[in-house]
């Protein structure tokens, strides 16, 4: 084994720091080209997106394998406008999925240095369809939720993708903390937005039981999906699940 003095190296750390993350943008670029160049089915889509979500790093923020695929399959079978609650490798995966169509993809962030640094990527990714807020949590009644102002925002989703708000129990009252992501229904329904299916990440969080019990109380119909590597929550409004139900009837 040969030995390295540490003052011989310590110079070569931000070199190695470099080189490593012009190597995953670059990994990083190559897989949103061949999502956006591959044919519009899961099952070829979903590789690339496993690989995506490698590259994309962050794992510790990331939303897990199982919510992206879910994601992928609802957006494929449905036309946006889409709301992404909580940028990401979610914002990337859906302005590549709609890129080149009419869907618009809609992404919330409440982090100003976080969204700089997503504004950036998705600038570098060519992914110009996607309307990028910043929209910092702001406390309403017992919940908190995003603060934004748009003249253009829809007035409709057919689908949510809720990997946010991050809501931290050292930011807020206990309350608040406690309602966690809950609030988006409400909030959204406040500003005469309607919505067919929500899809939340992170169902293993203390806090979802009582944000499932929340949403059932507003009339959401509301399951928890286990996939190999984590869980997430599908939520349908009850406008459209009675949509669904006419639809098979006929």
């Amino acid at each position: 084994m040969s030995f390295r003095p540490r003052s011989l190296l310590r110079p070569l750390k931000p070199l190695y720091v470099a080189l490593q993350s012009h190597l995953r943008r670059r990994r990083i670029r190559l897989l949103v080209a061949q999502l956006r160049s591959v044919a519009r089915t899961p099952e070829a889509i979903l590789p690339i997106v496993v690989r995506l979500h490698d590259a994309w790093g962050n794992q510790s923020f990331t939303a897990d394998v199982g919510f992206l695929e879910e994601m992928v399959e609802r957006t494929l079978a449905s036309r946006g406008p889409f709301l992404d609650c909580g940028s990401g490798i979610s914002t990337v995966i859906l302005g590549a999925l709609t890129s080149g169509s009419s869907d618009v993809v809609w992404s919330l962030e409440q982090d100003e240095h976080w969204y700089r640094d997503m504004r950036d990527c998705l600038q570098m990714l060519e992914l110009t369809d996607v309307q990028l807020l910043f929209a910092p949590l702001v406390i309403s009644g017992d919940v908190t939720w995003y603060s934004f102002e748009h003249a253009r925002f829809p007035t409709a989703f057919p689908l949510i993708l809720c990997d946010g708000p991050a809501v931290h129990r050292s930011e807020w009252p206990a309350d608040v903390f406690k309602s966690w992501r809950a609030g988006v229904v409400n909030e959204l329904r406040r500003r005469g937005v309607s919505f067919e299916t929500i899809v939340l990440d992170d169902a293993h969080d203390p806090r979802c039981g009582a944000l499932i019990d929340a949403w059932r109380n507003a009339g959401l119909q509301v399951e928890t999906v286990v996939t190999p590597t984590g869980s997430h929550v599908v939520a349908h409004s009850s406008r459209s699940t009675q949509d669904s139900e006419h639809a098979t009837e006929a």
